[in-house]
């Protein structure tokens, strides 16, 4: 004789092999997903960024540091304008993302010993390219500046040690902490992917369950189950945990070997932090369904609550710079653990010790979702929510 977990397991199997609908939500929509994030930021960091130039000097040195600019895989010019109005015009039309401007008598004033300011408008509307324009043009006006410092040294004897010692007297030594490889695609793939694979996660998990209540088919499900509310839920979630975990193992594939997210961390060890991810996603479903008044309930509040993880994940904006009052919201959601866990393992190597905190977070909100299997059981023996007229 089957138990009640097999005859509800074994039921939901044949369930969604029946539903071209669940089908495509658990297996084609986090496949077209990953495949559209992906595609849209496989060039890892922009290039060519248009801008715009107005040069009031004309001179050799101008035309040298235009060179410069538009040599810079970043930038590129696009256009030359006789004044700052008609420059400024293209920029707000955002044919542009930046005017550069070189003031009259610049060359003249650098051989006089003069620093005259060659100067960058950015449109800060577009922040991403703003900021690399910034940037670039930052490390091209300097290495323009300490070539002319250079030519005009050795033109006075000076050698050239001896004018690079002047020049470049301290050292910078640089780490970058968030973004280290400088690239676009590695750094918001690897937190888009995982993001919206959740969303899925919940709501799947959300609508699988609180269908049967919805069309007052609980007690049925309770029957099979052997009045077990353990058994009915476990047999009701597990073909989809296992869908997810594969789901989970090809997110994983595509962004370490068809990315090629640089990976530290062992392929097992992250795959153990995904599926901590998935449960708790799931167990949040089983507390969003017990706790709501109708199924358009839950997947509103389960919808919203993965949803809203990415904006509290200090992910994009670290949580050093933010209100303590938002890092506290930040733990609410068991994404923000997922993501630190997943980069300390995948990016940074660290064995998973280190993020003991962050899994014991995940675990945690599997018993918060367990804590609700009284008011689901109370659910399953009423047939279901109330009927809405």
């Amino acid at each position: 004789m089957k138990s009640g977990f097999t005859r509800v397991f074994y039921a939901e199997w044949r369930k969604f092999f029946r539903s071209p609908r669940l089908m495509v939500w658990v297996l084609a929509v986090p496949l077209l997903i990953f495949v559209f994030f992906g595609a849209l930021f496989h060039r890892g960091v922009p290039r060519n960024l248009p801008v715009n130039v107005v040069d009031y000097d004309n001179s050799a040195l101008s035309r040298q540091l235009l060179r410069f600019v538009d040599a810079s895989p970043i930038m590129a010019i696009t256009q030359h304008c006789t004044n700052e109005a008609e420059a400024q015009v293209a920029l707000r039309r955002a044919d542009v993302f930046a005017t550069i401007l070189i003031p009259s008598d610049f060359e003249n004033n650098i051989y006089q010993g003069k620093n005259p300011q060659a100067v960058c408008y950015v449109n800060s509307q577009y922040i991403l390219p703003a900021g690399l324009i910034q940037s670039a043009f930052l490390s091209t006006a300097g290495t323009f500046s300490a070539g002319v410092k250079l030519d005009k040294r050795q033109k006075q004897g000076q050698t050239y040690g001896q004018v690079m010692t002047d020049i470049s007297s301290v050292k910078l030594d640089k780490h970058i902490l968030y973004n280290p490889y400088m690239n676009y695609s590695y750094y918001l793939n690897l937190a888009m992917l995982p993001m919206m694979f959740q969303i899925v996660v919940m709501v799947v998990s959300a609508y699988v369950l609180g269908l049967v209540m919805k069309r007052r088919r609980a007690e049925k499900l309770y029957r099979l189950g052997n009045q077990n509310v353990w058994a009915v839920l476990a047999g009701k979630l597990l073909p989809y945990t296992l869908l997810f975990l594969l789901m989970g193992w090809f997110m994983n594939v595509f962004l370490f070997y068809n990315i090629g997210v640089p990976r530290k961390g062992t392929m097992g060890c992250i795959l153990l932090v995904s599926a901590l991810m998935v449960l708790a996603y799931q167990a949040m479903a089983v507390f969003f369904v017990a706790f709501s008044r109708n199924l358009r309930s839950a997947l509103t509040y389960g919808g919203g609550f993965s949803a809203l993880a990415f904006s509290f994940s200090g992910y994009t904006f670290p949580y050093e710079g933010i209100p303590k009052s938002m890092v506290v919201a930040g733990q609410l959601f068991p994404y923000s653990h997922f993501l630190k866990a997943y980069v300390n393992t995948a990016i940074k190597g660290l064995p998973l010790g280190a993020s003991g905190v962050q899994l014991l977070a995940l675990l945690a909100f599997v018993v918060v979702g367990m804590a609700a299997i009284p008011k689901f059981s109370k659910l399953l023996k009423n047939n279901g929510y109330e009927p809405e007229y």
